[in-house]
């Protein structure tokens, strides 16, 4: 169980916006309220929006894995990711 909020707006605490739920109905909220963090808003993040495109039309042409991975400092690994859409799935 976790702390939700019902706005969305994890700086609002007031009483009537908490409840406890489930920490998937917590990712759903997140989803509902726009509040996901993730791609280049993730804390980590090495890539943005424009190098997954890039990265993508990269692999369409043929390079491989590895030569991508080197030039974007990133695992081959997840380059392999970001081309079965498991990462950044969300772009298109």
């Amino acid at each position: 169980m976790c702390a939700c909020h019902n706005n969305g707006d994890p700086g609002d605490n007031r009483l009537e916006n908490l409840r406890w739920d489930t920490y998937s109905a917590n990712a759903l909220d997140k989803r509902k309220h726009g509040t996901v963090v993730r791609g280049s808003k993730a804390v980590h993040a090495k890539l943005h929006p424009e190098d997954v495109h890039d990265i993508r039309r990269r692999l369409a042409e043929g390079e491989s894995l590895s030569s991508i991975g080197r030039l974007y400092d990133v695992s081959h690994v997840a380059v392999r990711l970001i081309r079965d859409r498991v990462n950044w799935a969300w772009l298109d």
